[in-house]
């Protein structure tokens, strides 16, 4: 009877990990696994990446195990916020940040990263988990927006440059008609 109980939670055990691996290898996020020795942070290594992550970035799961993430980083990639990032892998603090990446061809896209450090009780490793999501669209939408706004500006600064002119006439109109109205009355 406990052999059967011991089986029946094995196979309950074993029904919940290949539910929660088909979920992860499902998710429209791309998700990737790391890990670094525990007095070496930085030197974090790719273990698992999902298939969202070959499929938005161009890479096989084969070429990206063992390497580590900055490979995805390039001319365009922001130098504060990687450093934040790094600050962040030193002090094994969970993070979230917005900055551009690269595809296998080259292309670039905005991804948002949230990343979670958790350590293995039994191993003097810390694996991080990083969701990234891509976030191309809403950045492209942002610019829109700012340029936009932009324009926007530009146009009340004309109007109050117009409207400023146009008072500065009617002024000078009112004072010519006062000069004059006043040199035909005291005058005549």
């Amino acid at each position: 009877e406990m052999n059967e109980m011991l089986e029946q939670r094995v196979k309950l055990r074993t029904q919940e990990l290949e539910l929660l691996r088909a979920a992860v290898a499902k998710t429209n996020d791309m998700l990737i696994l790391t890990e670094a020795p525990a007095d070496d942070p930085l030197n974090a290594k790719i273990v698992y990446v999902n298939h969202a992550f070959e499929k938005e970035t161009g890479f096989k799961a084969s070429e990206v195990i063992g390497q580590n993430p900055s490979f995805l980083h390039g001319p365009k990639t922001n130098k504060k916020v990687l450093s934040r990032i790094e600050k962040s892998i030193l002090a094994k603090q969970a993070l979230h940040e917005e900055f551009i990446n690269y595809r296998k061809n080259g292309e670039a896209y905005w991804v948002e990263l949230d990343m979670v450090p958790f350590r293995h009780e039994e191993e003097d490793k810390v694996y991080w988990v990083g969701v990234n999501r891509n976030i191309s669209e809403r950045k492209e939408q942002e610019q829109e927006m700012q340029a936009l706004l932009q324009e926007k500006v530009v146009l009340l600064q004309e109007i109050h440059h117009r409207v400023k002119n146009n008072l500065a006439v009617i002024t000078g109109l009112l004072e010519l008609e006062t000069y004059n109205h006043d040199n035909t009355v005291g005058g005549g």
